[in-house]
């Protein structure tokens, strides 16, 4: 029984760590459109 609870909480552990790594790299891309975003908002008179 302790080694079934074991391998549950691996597995839980490790979904959980590619969850967060993709919630990272989320993060990322939405920074890079912001950074996008802003750039070319200072170089045109239109605002994006």
């Amino acid at each position: 029984m302790k080694s079934e609870i074991l391998k549950v909480e691996t597995r839980l552990k490790a979904h959980g760590d590619q969850l967060q790594k993709r919630q990272d790299y989320r993060n990322s891309i939405e920074t890079n459109f912001d950074d996008i975003r802003n750039n070319l908002g200072s170089q045109t008179k239109y605002k994006l």
